[in-house]
């Protein structure tokens, strides 16, 4: 598009909203708007993690009338998914299909703290565990009920999560699950197993999918199927 054009297009819509807004049958009610928040951004730089870390929190609507305390959804890439895991699932719970949550989105600025099986993985879980848990559970209502979920690279992270610390977190949500070439079938869950021992009433959730077009993650996906139909634990449903 010529600049000419587009200066244009851009001068005509700015005398379009200007009428609008002069208009004396107009219906709107208010011209100065009003703010549209879904959430509060807080700031953290780690002394072993790289970069500053957001942390974004959506509180469910009901909240500061109820004074009950609710399940935590943490979604990865938060700088790409807050904002569709605050809208999709908000949606889900005005019909009713899941209980009220806390929505809490982390950003970071490397990919490096998702790769299964790696130091980095777990340097991003101590992260979690000895600040951002303690943060969220300190300053807003909560129970233990932890739900992690993310897409792609950030499923190799999940499925880590799960395989090494599984009391951390209730239901896993690894979406289209690419795991970088890593050899699915070196994935155990000694440590879930464990858990049975233990805590014979404590299930973990494991839910996991594809679509028909990716191709690289629908491999990953029939090895992960084909692994849990062999060695997945009594207190994992999958």
């Amino acid at each position: 598009m010529k600049r000419p054009l587009l200066i244009s297009l851009f001068l005509l819509c700015l005398m379009v909203m200007s009428g609008m807004a002069q208009r004396e049958n107009s219906s709107l009610v208010s011209s100065k708007g009003r703010d549209v928040v879904i959430g509060k951004a807080f700031t953290f730089e780690p002394e072993k993690l790289a970069g500053r870390w957001q942390v974004d929190v959506s509180l469910p609507p009901g909240y500061n009338e109820s004074g009950d305390a609710y399940p935590v959804v943490y979604a990865l890439h938060g700088n790409f998914y807050f904002k569709f895991a605050v809208g999709g699932l908000q949606r889900l719970m005005e019909f009713g299909n899941i209980p009220e949550v806390i929505i809490v989105g982390i950003s970071n600025e490397s990919n490096g703290y998702f790769a299964f099986g790696t130091e980095g993985a777990n340097q991003f879980l101590n992260f979690m565990e000895a600040e951002i848990f303690p943060f969220v559970e300190n300053n807003f209502r909560t129970h233990q009920d932890r739900t992690v979920m993310g897409w792609h690279y950030t499923s190799g992270f999940i499925f880590h999560a799960l395989a090494e610390r599984p009391h951390l977190f209730k239901n896993y949500i690894p979406a289209s699950p690419y795991l970088q070439g890593y050899d699915v079938s070196k994935i155990n869950f000694e440590t879930l197993e464990q858990m049975v021992n233990t805590q014979p009433d404590q299930k973990r959730h494991l839910y996991f999918g594809v679509l028909n077009n990716e191709r690289s993650v629908s491999i990953a996906a029939l090895s992960l199927d084909s692994l849990l139909k062999q060695t997945a634990p009594q207190n994992l449903d999958w």
